[in-house]
Order: C-alpha cells, then structure tokens, then sequence
C-alpha cells in the first residue's frame, strides 16, 4: 500500500517541479524586460515570482495530490472487496465439491458467510418443487444476538412473505432494507440488538430458476456499494448452483440404488418362482436332473414328494385370485417349516408343488409326505377375514426304484398323484405294477395325437388391447382342442404333446391355422401374436417349417410378432442366430413373454432385437393395490422404451389395473377384463367379433 501511494503521488509532483521550471524561465525573461537593473530590485521580484507560484500551483497540487489518493483508497477498498468476495466464492464451491448432502451444505454455507463482523446473522431457504413452500432452512447467528430465535425455521414463511426476501423473489434480484425500517412485530428488528442495521435478500438461481433465498443481517460497517452486493449474489447463485446439481446426484444415487434392487431382486429370483419365493419348475427340474447324476455316481437313493391342492380354482373363483395367491404362499411357507434345510422345494405348476428329498428312500420319504401334508394342511388360512380350509393330494417317488431319469421320475410323479386321487388317499406311493394309471397318462398323449390326425387342434385368439384407444389392436393365438361337447386348453395337453414326442407337430398345424386365418383377410392390420417352442428353435425341420409357412403368404410376416418366453433360455448356436436374422428381415416383430418371472431377460436382449416386451401377470395383477408393483412395473417400461421396445401387459382382470397400466404409460394389454379367448372360427363366422371388447 506504501509504494502505491508513493507512485500515485509522485506523479502530481513531477508535474508541480515542470511548472516550476517553466515559471521561472518565463518570468525572469518578463522581468529582464519590465524592470530596470539593480540587485535588490531583482530580489524582490524573485520573492514576488515564489510567493505567486506557491500561490497559484500550491492549491492545485494539493487537489491533484487528494484526488490521486482517493483514487487510491477507492481502489484498494474494491481490490478488497474483490479478494474477499472470490475467497468466499471459492470456499463455497469447495464446501460442494466436499459434499453432496444439501442439508449440510447450506449450513456450512450459512456458518462461512456470517462472521460476526460485517454478517452478523443469515439465513438460507431452499424452495420445493412449487416455488412456494420451503423444503429446506438454515439458519446462522453469531454469539447472543438472538438470531436462533428471530430465525428459526416457525418464522420461515413470515420471512419469505416479508421484506425484502419477498421483493427479491418478485423482482429477482437482490434487495436491501434497513431494520429501523421493518414493521415493529417483524422478527428481523430483533437483530438491531446484535448490531445488524441491514438486511440484505439474495435470490438463489440456476438458469433462470429461483431455487431458493439466502438472507444476510450486515452491521454498520458493511455498505452494499463496491460491488459487495454484486458478489453475494454471485454466491447465492453458486449455491443454487450446488443444490441443483446436489439434487442431480442425489436423484442418480436413488436411481441407481433402485436399479441395484432391482437387478438384485431379478439375481435372486431368476430361479425363483416370484410368487412364493420357492425354486421354479425349470430350477426344481435342473436339481432333479443334478441329483440323478450325482446319486448314480454314489449308489444312493434319493426320494421326490409331490403335493397338488385340490380344489384350488374353486378357491379362486369364491374368494378372488388374490386369496389365491395367499394361499399359495402359505403353502409355500409351511413346506419350508416342514423339511430340513438340505431339501430343495419347487413350484411346478399352479397348484403344485415339490420337495427334493436327498438320501431318502420310499418309505422314509412317505413318512416325510405324511408330515408334510400334516404341516400344509393341519390348519385353515386366514385372508382377509376368511378362513380357507387347505387340501392336497401328494405322491412319492423313489429313485432308483421308480425312475433312473429326471424324466421318468417326473412323470412318475404325475401317476402316483392320480393313483392317490383314484384310491381317494392323500397320499400314495408310485406303484410300478399300476399299469392302469400308467396308461392313462400314455393316453393322454393318445388323446393328442389322435386330435392331430383328426384336425381337432384349434386356434384360438385372445384380444390384445391399444390401452390408450380402448381398441383391439392384435391376438395371442392359442391352442385348444375341440372334445365332445368341450374345448380343453392347451394347459391340460401341452406336456403329454411334449413328453411324447407331439409338440412340433403341434406346431405345424398351429402355423398352418394362422396362415389360413390371415388369408381369410379378417384380421385387417391386427398383429398374431404366435407362441414359439423354444425347445425346438434348435431343430433345422422347425427353424425351416417357420420360414417357409411366412414365405407362402408374403404378407403374413408384416402381422406375426413370435413370442419367446423368458421363463426359458433361447438356444445357442449360429443356426439360431442365423435364424432370427432371417425371420426380422422379413418383417416380423419379436416379443418377450413372461417379462419380469423368469432368468434370461438380458440375455434376449442382448442377443435379440426386442420389438414388444410382455409384462408377466404376477407383476401386473397386483399393480393397482400395491405401490411396489406399481414401480416394479414402472421401471419395466422405462428399460423397454430405452431399448425401443412397446410395452404389453398380461393378466389385466378387472378396470383399476387397466386405468392404472394406462397412467403408467403401458401400451397394450391383455387378459380377461379386456377379452376372453376364443375360438377363431367364431371370427372366420362373424368379422365382428374381432371388435369386441371385455367378453
């Protein structure tokens, strides 16, 4: 600061020594000229010259002297305030950069700002969505001055609702008013005692958005002018600036810790039946498969109990299909209370159930079912206010007496259950000798084939619905047979046309019906939905059945979205993966059923250009009565819109889902509530069928 006054000073003075050298000159040169010689006269004239220049120049140099100091001081006192404002500026940006927790940050915000000299009290408010409520309130006051009280969060509204916070969120910018000023009930005058005589509002902004207030008390030694006004509102900005990428962070964190649950939930459930919890049926299978290999290597047995609940659609359709669900997780409940932790219990079907019994034998293993149907049954289930008596039928098998394959095993299983259901026993043991009931399971295959040969494996179609128009949009194709006098679904017929042997003939007269039920020009611009086996996308005679039925009707392929379900996985190869090249190079769409119940979705997605993805109903059923549900289902159609995919939900039952699947942003549905299925000869017979909704 010395050598800066000295430099200010020294030029006034260089200018007063130039004068007075040219004063000199210039006046000895008049008085050469104006008066005679003689040494006391020339004396005099040079006291007289002195003392007119002192005269003259002296009070001009004394101004140019004060005006460069003051130049001087103003510009100190702004390099200061410069210095002290870019200080704080920094620190307030390191306090973001060091956390990302808002409530700390303004608090410590807060705390840097009032320092007990120039601030004597502040406050900061972070606003809600709205603009007009506060989220968030921080308040600082140095020592005694009685800012705790005169801030605290009671008196936030009365602040923001006030001068001058309200002038600053009106107009924007920031605002002084002195406290003397103030209405004498207002609890900012409190602050005179600390020695505040200004309040000072600053509006928080990030890009044109007001996110807040910060409100500072100053004393009389701090003055808006110099650019002080400037620079808080340049902090009051950064700190906007701070909250809103603060929230950004804070909204990702949430994002990906939801995402994180979710991938969990799917890692834990991808061999889980997601209903119960228990393994499902491909899971409980894959054990069977393992264990056979395993105790055939040791020479051990080993045993399996199945267990079928009876009656359990009437269950349904009394008490409603979410007692249903209770009940099966009852079920599923008192199986893992009943068996030991070695044991290894599935679901494999909708009713039905099965516990992997290692080391066991038959005998040991009908003690176990015994204690099991003891467990299930032994006691009603309470839902809802109802007491719902629970009955099951079960059937034993033992390896390596009934079966020395996963396969034979399994359908071991299914015999001893209808031999127990025969004799009207809860429980029975597969017995060899039964051939009676052996047959009726091979005529049950029986009963498929002969459906083939005599053309009675039908079509029929489920509406899938535009959820925003209400219309339908396109069809699920079922199988079904026609019996006397009824129409069995395929879920009564599908495993016997697998077990023997059946299914891709199945297939080939499926496909055949919805070439026939396109050409027949009643579908109009209505998508087929066609289940694909995955089974046999690994055989060449399947993968070239599929391509030639669409290269016989060329503009069929434009309508047919092949369903691949996620409960099983698609098979390797590059013949498969040649294959799905070809079938979306002629124009068909691909969904993935089952979305959300099985284990394989990133897989499909990564292997397979995903046009629909179909939303499994276990997830949908619940969505209007369970907020979970609701975000689970939410979060699938987020992942399905990034990898520009349209989303269909299955299951719809009844209105509140479908208004719900609908604000959620879901573009299609199907289920009862929208359309019952039904036979495609009813559409061949009345096109108007196909129009109608909810039947």
């Amino acid at each position: 600061m010395g050598r800066q006054r000295v430099q200010r000073v020294w030029r006034p003075v260089v200018l007063y020594l130039v004068l007075a050298f040219a004063w000199m000159l210039l006046s000895d040169l008049l008085l050469h000229r104006v008066l005679p010689p003689g040494a006391s006269r020339l004396l005099g004239a040079s006291i007289l010259k002195a003392t007119l220049f002192v005269l003259v120049t002296g009070p001009l140099l004394f101004r140019a002297i004060s005006v460069e100091l003051r130049t001087l001081e103003k510009t100190s006192d702004q390099v200061r305030v410069l210095n002290d404002g870019l200080r704080l500026l920094t620190s307030v940006q390191r306090l973001f950069g060091r956390n990302d927790d808002p409530r700390r940050l303004v608090d410590d915000v807060c705390r840097l700002l009032v320092d007990g000299r120039q601030m004597v009290a502040g406050w900061i408010a972070a606003l809600d969505e709205s603009g007009t409520g506060v989220r968030l309130w921080s308040r600082c006051a140095c020592g005694d001055c009685g800012g705790d009280e005169a801030l605290g969060p009671e008196h936030a509204e009365r602040l923001l609702a006030a001068r001058p916070a309200a002038v600053a969120l009106r107009e924007r910018h920031a605002v002084t008013a002195a406290l003397d000023e103030l209405p004498q009930d207002d609890p900012q005058r409190a602050l005179a005692r600390a020695g505040a005589r200004l309040a000072v509002a600053l509006p928080m902004t990030h890009h044109g958005r007001v996110l807040g207030v910060m409100g500072l008390y100053a004393s009389a030694t701090w003055h808006p002018e110099g650019g002080r006004l400037s620079l808080l509102q340049e902090i009051a900005d950064a700190v906007a600036t701070g909250l809103y990428v603060a929230a950004l962070e804070r909204a990702r964190q949430e994002s990906e810790h939801l995402v994180r649950l979710q991938l969990a939930r799917a890692e834990a459930m991808r061999d889980r039946d997601p209903l119960t919890g228990v393994y499902n049926r491909q899971r409980f299978e894959r054990f069977v498969g393992d264990e056979v290999e395993s105790s055939r290597l040791e020479g051990r047995p080993f045993a399996l109990i199945a267990l079928d609940l009876d009656r359990f659609t009437e269950i349904n359709a009394r008490f409603g299909h979410s007692a249903g669900d209770q009940v099966l997780r009852v079920v599923a409940l008192r199986l893992q209370q009943a068996v030991r932790l070695a044991e290894r219990i599935g679901r494999i079907g909708g009713d039905s159930f099965a516990v992997l019994l290692p080391g066991v034998d038959a005998q040991d293993a009908l003690a176990t079912g015994r204690a099991v149907l003891e467990r299930v049954c032994g006691s009603p289930v309470e839902v809802e206010g109802a007491s719902i008596t629970v009955k099951a039928t079960a059937g034993v098998v033992a390896f390596p007496d009934h079966g020395r394959t996963r396969l034979e095993l399994l359908n071991a299983l299914d015999t001893a259950i209808l031999s127990a259901r025969e004799q009207h026993v809860p429980l029975a043991v597969f017995d060899p000798a039964s051939h009676s009931l052996r047959l009726e399971a091979y005529g049950r295959g029986e009963e498929v084939r002969r459906a083939l040969l005599e053309g009675r494996v039908v079509p029929a179609l489920q509406p899938v619905v535009d959820l925003r128009s209400g219309a339908v949009w396109g069809y699920e194709v079922l199988a079904r047979i026609k019996g006397d006098g009824e129409v069995v679904e395929a879920s009564r017929f599908i495993r016997e046309a697998e077990a023997y042997g059946l299914l891709e003939q199945l297939e080939s007269q499926m496909l055949q019906h919805v070439a026939e039920l396109w050409a027949s020009g009643r579908l109009g611009e209505r998508r087929l939905f066609v289940n694909v086996a995955l089974d046999l996308l690994g055989e060449a005679s399947y993968r070239r059945l599929l391509l030639e039925t669409l290269d016989r009707q060329p503009g069929l392929a434009r309508q047919v979205v092949l369903e691949l379900t996620e409960r099983h996985s698609l098979p390797e190869g590059e013949a498969v993966n040649r294959f799905i090249e070809s079938v979306k190079a002629r124009g068909v769409q691909l969904a993935l059923d089952d979305f959300g119940a099985g284990y394989s979705s990133l897989g499909y997605f990564r292997r397979v250009p995903i046009d629909y993805v179909k939303i499994d109903g276990s997830l949908v059923r619940g969505v209007a009565r369970s907020e979970m549900d609701e975000r689970v289902v939410a979060a699938m159609r987020r992942v399905a819109q990034e990898l520009g995919a349209e989303t269909v939900a299955e299951w719809i039952e009844d209105e509140p889902t479908a208004v719900t699947l609908r604000e959620l942003g879901i573009r299609f549905g199907q289920g009862y509530y929208l359309g019952r299925p039904f036979l495609a000869e009813e559409l061949l017979a009345s096109p108007d069928r196909g129009d109608e909704v909810g039947r």
